[in-house]
């Protein structure tokens, strides 16, 4: 979740000259004053949800599914081990934009 006044600030620090209410109004769809990944972009929302509901079938969390697809244990995991690993392990809708939106 974002809420305005964090995107007004980040806008700020990074002294960006766009119109940042008008970048708000676009991202914030149902006026709430929050904004979410769901509002953003609902299919990587959703994928992402079906992930975590996954791993956390499979493995008990998201962190435990990524120390068993870790396989050399250096706490790092690229794009092709973690897309190997998720279709082994039953996950088949992975691709890497998921590998990318968690990275």
């Amino acid at each position: 979740f974002i809420q305005k006044n964090e995107l007004f600030k980040a806008a700020k620090e990074l002294n960006w000259q766009g119109d940042v209410r008008l970048l708000w109004k676009g991202l914030d769809k149902d006026g709430s004053g929050i904004t979410s990944l769901q509002e953003i972009d609902l299919k990587s929302a959703e994928q992402l949800a079906k992930f975590k509901q996954h791993a956390t079938e499979k493995f008990g969390s998201a962190v435990a599914a990524f120390r068993v697809l870790d396989k050399v244990r250096i706490g790092k995991i690229r794009a092709p081990e973690f897309i190997e690993g998720c279709k082994a392990h039953g996950f088949q809708k992975v691709n890497k934009a998921l590998f990318h939106g968690l990275d």
